[in-house]
């Protein structure tokens, strides 16, 4: 790899301050008939300690040219989108880009509260476009694991809530009987 001479050093020297690398590239080349990319005039003035003095951060004073603007694809909030791996909807439900499903919004939004952390909420009849508040269900990510691993997520409401019942009772008996243990 060809270095500089010491004229060309003297160049660059002579020439980088307030000038940007791609500008004196260009100088050079034409000056010294070569064909030195702006890379090679990056590192060496890197390896160098040369610098053209001129900002290469945006601060306060120097703020990009779309400071101030929203992005082109920007939603507001209220705004639904639909995740084509999962098949659920998605609604913003705050800045800068807070996405939840659309099952998980319209329960809070029925029972005026959060979900409480370790909970989700499924589609009773396993259909992700039934938003109806009848079909939608709080449940703890340990239940609908035993759901999903034991096969008990249908397409009837009824069946998967009974499901969800048994599912809760068995946890209750254990609860029960690991107290007697403990007296």
């Amino acid at each position: 790899m060809r270095t500089f001479t010491p004229e060309e050093h003297q160049y660059i020297l002579d020439h980088t301050k307030g000038t940007k690398d791609k500008d004196l590239a260009r100088m050079f080349n034409l000056h010294f008939g070569t064909d030195f990319k702006v890379l090679k005039f990056q590192c060496y003035k890197t390896r160098k300690g040369i610098s053209n003095g001129l900002q290469r951060m945006w601060t306060k004073d120097n703020p990009p040219n779309n400071f101030g603007r929203s992005p082109g694809n920007k939603k507001p909030i209220g705004s639904e989108r639909y995740h084509n791996a999962s098949g659920y909807i998605y609604v913003k439900v705050a800045e800068p880009a807070l996405w939840i499903t659309k099952q998980a919004y319209m329960w809070q939004k029925y029972h005026g509260r959060i979900i409480p952390k370790g909970s989700l909420v499924i589609f009773l009849d396993n259909n992700k476009s039934n938003f109806d508040i009848d079909n939608l269900e709080l449940i703890t990510r340990g239940e609908n694991s035993v759901l999903n691993s034991r096969g008990m997520r249908y397409d009837n409401a009824a069946l998967t809530k009974a499901a969800l019942n048994l599912i809760r009772l068995e946890n209750k008996v254990k609860e029960v009987e690991n107290e007697k243990r403990i007296n």
